[in-house]
């Protein structure tokens, strides 16, 4: 254990003092080689060597690169001819700027990101407080195509701490007041629902996102993005290797059934299901005689997403 963090400390070093303001032709041309092999022996679903080594030549001449990974669909064997290429670059920490960017080039799109090692390290920092693991899922599932100083792969082993680290847990204040606006918005549902708003729907799957969202923070659960909700709840092989199932299996199933609801008729009853169940699941709660009392600068430091009043 000792020899392992030591090592780490001295990757660790390496990654700091490394001062290359460009690319060498001959260090250009070896990079572009071990793209091509390593490409090879992916399991891609699309050839895209041409395009990876197209990118390399005409972005990564003048930056301090450290490494190159292959993120998103690509990366998974899972893209189509609609997938966007998503490639994350990984530069020295004297590199003095981040970047993103879009790009086509052999008719594919090219998302990309340039950050610099120890930016990379702070955005997992700042994820893991707000139960956002999607920087953790991208890091891990994706695909090493160069690296320097095992930089990539101590990063991928950072993310996969982060994931084994709970998320910090809400005090009771917030507690309560996170049951006061499930309760709140319940009632809004009911009365929207009554007057037979032909917006009803929208509504009703924008605040599914809140319950989901509320009761996750709650049991210091991942917040996953909406496309890879159904997935994760159905326990899908994808995230075995990143993400522990969602802890209440019966949630997972009764919101499951709530995100293919196809009329309102049953989308009011689901949501009142739902609603209900995690206000229990909270320790209860009524809305009669509620109140929260908290000191004047409560919250005034803290983000969008911790606000009270």
């Amino acid at each position: 254990m000792i020899q392992k963090i030591q090592t780490e400390k001295y990757w660790e070093r390496m990654i700091s003092r490394s001062k290359d303001t460009v690319f060498l032709r001959r260090e250009q041309l070896s990079i572009i080689f071990l793209l091509t092999e390593k490409l090879k022996l992916l399991n891609m679903k699309h050839d895209y060597t041409k395009t990876i080594n197209a990118f390399t030549k005409k972005f990564l001449k003048k930056e301090k690169v450290l490494a190159v990974l292959v993120t998103g669909s690509f990366a998974q064997g899972t893209n189509n001819k609609d997938s966007d290429l998503d490639i994350q670059i990984i530069t020295s920490n004297t590199c003095k700027f981040r970047k993103r960017g879009n790009i086509v080039m052999d008719g594919i799109l090219i998302e990309y990101c340039i950050n610099p090692y120890r930016q990379v390290k702070k955005y997992l920092e700042i994820d893991a407080k707000h139960n956002n693991p999607m920087m953790c899922i991208a890091l891990l599932e994706g695909k090493i195509i160069f690296e320097k100083y095992k930089s990539a792969s101590l990063l991928k082993e950072y993310a996969a701490a982060c994931l084994r680290n709970e998320y910090n847990s809400i005090n009771k204040d917030r507690i309560s007041f996170n049951k006061y606006v499930l309760a709140d918005t319940l009632n809004k549902m009911n009365s929207l629902y009554k007057k037979h708003r032909d917006d009803f729907p929208f509504l009703y799957y924008i605040n599914l996102k809140l319950i989901y969202e509320t009761y996750a923070v709650f049991l210091q659960q991942p917040l996953l993005k909406e496309p890879m909700l159904k997935d994760y709840f159905e326990g899908n092989v994808r995230f075995n290797h990143v993400l522990k199932d969602f802890i209440d299996k019966e949630f997972a199933k009764m919101f499951l059934l709530a995100m293919v609801s196809k009329n309102s008729q049953d989308q009011i009853v689901k949501y009142r299901e739902l609603t209900q169940y995690v206000l229990n699941k909270m320790g209860g709660f009524s809305l009669d005689g509620w109140s929260l009392r908290i000191p004047v600068d409560y919250g005034n430091k803290m983000d969008k997403r911790t606000r009270i009043f």
